[in-house]
This record gives structure tokens, C-alpha cells and sequence, in this order.
């Protein structure tokens, strides 16, 4: 039962990781999914001990670990995509996606900056505003998401931010001054 509820483990850590993004408190976000984390490995833990000491064979525990494997397997992914569904329903990014070309830019530009973004950084910055997830945004540069990771901790920086809500805050206050 332990090992079927590692299949939430990992789950919950992919989710976690697409939260950090969009967060202004990613410490706070990743205490709760570790706290959240623990208790479920406790759950797992009590629930399998109670079931080999009940008396129940060997083989149907098996058959009921395999079971809740196969329901995670097919409820998990309908659930993570509600959920990037959700963060990329961010206020700040319908706001930007309605804006033309124009404003978009006039918006990149007003917004003071450490250091000028490179022009790679620049179409990541885009794509980030177009609310696509790291994972996206690699397969539409053709790279790799830990390229794109480092992309997105160097606009942050020249930025001066910490998370991508912030970066996106940040940068649609301009909106008001166009």
C-alpha cells in the first residue's frame, strides 16, 4: 500500500513544481506540500499495517494496492490538467493575452530592468507570458526545460523578481500606464 501511494508522491511533486512558478511564496507553497507529503506517506504506511494485520491474504492486499495504482494512473493526469488549466487562467496573463502586439511590448519595455534580456530571453519571456509551462516552452525552442529553467532564473534576476507570479505582476502594473 506504501508503494501505491508513491503514485500520489509523484504526482504531488510534479504539481508542487508547477506551483512554485506561480506563486509569490514558493517557501510557504513547497512547507505545505511537504507537510501534505508526510502525512500521506503516514496514511500509506497505517493503512498497509492495518491490512496485514487484519487477517487478509496476502494476495488480495496485493490485488487492492494494484487497484489504487490503476486509479491514480487514471484520475491523476485528468487532475493535473485542470490544475495547469487553472494557473494559466491567471488573471494577469488573460489581461496580457487580450492586449495587441503593441501593448505587449510598450509593456516589456516601460518595466525597468538590472540588465537588458538577450534576445533568447526575450522569446522565453513571451512564451512565459503566454502562460505556457517550462515544459512547453522547451518543446517550442527546441531545448531542453533545464535550458529553460536557467532562461527563466536570469529574467527573474534582471527583473529583480522572485517567481513567475511576480515577474508577471510586475509586469502588467505597466498595463495601467499605456
Amino acid at each position: 500500500m506504501l508503494g501505491a501511494c508513491g503514485i500520489f508522491d509523484l504526482f504531488w511533486w510534479s504539481i508542487i513544481g508547477e506551483m512554485l512558478d506561480y506563486t509569490k511564496r514558493p517557501a510557504k507553497v513547497f512547507g505545505i506540500g511537504l507537510s501534505a507529503n508526510v502525512f500521506g506517506v503516514l496514511c500509506g504506511g497505517a493503512i498497509g499495517m492495518l491490512m496485514t494485520s487484519s487477517n487478509i491474504p496476502e494476495a488480495e492486499i496485493t490485488v487492492l494496492a494494484l487497484t489504487v495504482v490503476c486509479v491514480t494512473l487514471v484520475i491523476l493526469p485528468l487532475l493535473n490538467r485542470q490544475l495547469l488549466m487553472l494557473l494559466k487562467s491567471h488573471a494577469y496573463l488573460t489581461a496580457y493575452d487580450r492586449m495587441d502586439e503593441r501593448q505587449q511590448e510598450t509593456i516589456i519595455r516601460r518595466t525597468k530592468m538590472l540588465d537588458p534580456l538577450t534576445e533568447r530571453e526575450q522569446e522565453v519571456l513571451q512564451l512565459i507570458l503566454t502562460g505556457k509551462s517550462n515544459k512547453e516552452i522547451a518543446s517550442a525552442l527546441f531545448v531542453t526545460e533545464s535550458t529553460i529553467k536557467t532562461h527563466a532564473r536570469n529574467i527573474y534576476s534582471k527583473y529583480d523578481v522572485g517567481s513567475r507570479a511576480e515577474l508577471i505582476s510586475t509586469l502588467l502594473k505597466n498595463e495601467t500606464h499605456i
